[in-house]
């Protein structure tokens, strides 16, 4: 799986592993924004943020709804409206209701968003049913981000100073992105250029 596509109602984010990153799709009714997370900036650390319901907000549309229905109950007693007007009438006392309904409406849900650390936001729609795809997901980041690390840092490098190459192997195993025995005969080989070379360099 290189690809994940997230749809929740109008909203919709796309993620897609590079050999070199990440690129990140999102977009609503209002925008859309795409940018590239390159893996030398994603980091290690995940966090789950809860969204809770605007509890006020659903107080205020309770209220507008029960004043809908006083207003149009006084109303159809003062004017002797027929029943077909009073409905009619109520629709109309309801369209400012209907209007915050439409703009807030994601604040009457609860949403749950899964983060990893990086320098661009990347983070992922955590529903319950979205958990294993979106766990299973990061994984495979990590896998690639291990991938791309390794084949940018694990090697001998002629342009580079012995002791650049020296603490790149170091902070590569440091990091468990290479295992002890790697570590050691990447390290044997630097030293074998060092005394090759000359020890001045």
């Amino acid at each position: 799986m290189t690809e994940l596509v997230q749809k929740i109602n109008r909203r919709a984010k796309t993620f897609k592993i590079l050999d070199d990153g990440i690129l990140v799709n999102y977009s609503n009714a209002h925008e859309t924004q795409e940018y590239k997370i390159s893996y030398s900036d994603i980091g290690n650390d995940e966090i789950i943020s809860k969204s809770k319901k605007d509890v006020v907000l659903i107080f205020l549309m309770i209220s507008m709804v029960f004043n809908a229905i006083l207003i149009t109950a006084l109303i159809g007693d003062t004017y002797n409206l027929s029943i077909k007007t009073g409905i009619i009438f109520f629709f109309v006392a309801l369209v400012p209701v209907f209007i915050i309904g439409g703009i807030y409406g994601s604040e009457f849900k609860k949403e749950n968003l899964k983060t990893v650390s990086a320098n661009k936001p990347l983070s992922f729609f955590y529903r319950k049913k979205d958990e294993k795809n979106v766990d299973d997901f990061i994984s495979k980041i990590y896998e690639a981000k291990k991938n791309f690390l390794v084949k940018q840092y694990y090697k001998i490098d002629d342009l580079l100073p012995l002791d650049t190459q020296k603490f790149r192997i170091q902070w590569l195993y440091e990091n468990k992105y290479i295992s002890e025995e790697e570590t050691k005969f990447i390290l044997e080989e630097i030293e074998t250029q060092r005394i090759i070379k000359g020890s001045n360099i």
